[in-house]
């Protein structure tokens, strides 16, 4: 029976799925009169899109992954800034700037990107690795507010 169609009875039966029926519903809820999930044959995506996009509002994995781009560009600058001279950045593809974030504001959206691929440079030429958070405004796509501090994550 794998090639059957999924049904909320049978996503119900699987722990992950009760999850995804439920913020479906919510979403459904939240989602205005006449805009409705598109079903499998339709050819105007734009309405799942919408649903899509309200799931991924409340979801912080999803909403923090979809800014992380334009978060890393806004608050590179005023953390360097923040750091002083001499300072390098050590982050590679396998190892972002950002790799940890977390909710600033449920409500406004505004989410926290923290890192730690920072090192400064001190009055005896030694590299110390320093942790920084980044409060970015995913309405405003710009940096609210920056914070350093020596150490690790």
């Amino acid at each position: 029976m794998a090639g059957a169609p999924v049904t909320a009875s049978r996503i119900a039966a699987r722990p992950a799925g009760r999850r995804l029926l439920l913020c479906g519903l919510i979403a459904l809820s939240l989602a205005p009169a006449g805009v409705q999930p598109a079903m499998a044959g339709d050819t105007g995506g734009q309405k799942a899109v919408t649903v899509q996009d309200r799931l991924c509002r409340y979801d912080l994995k999803c909403w923090a992954e979809r800014f992380i781009a334009e978060a890393s560009r806004a608050c590179a600058d005023p953390v360097a800034r923040l750091a002083g001279d001499p300072h390098r950045w050590t982050d590679t593809p396998a190892a972002p700037r950002f790799s940890h974030y977390r909710w600033k504001s449920l409500d406004s959206g505004t989410v926290t990107y923290l890192g730690d691929r920072l090192e400064v440079q001190n009055d005896f030429g030694a590299w110390r690795g320093y942790v920084y958070e980044c409060d970015f405004d995913t309405a405003l796509q710009s940096a609210t507010d920056v914070r350093i501090a020596p150490g690790r994550l």
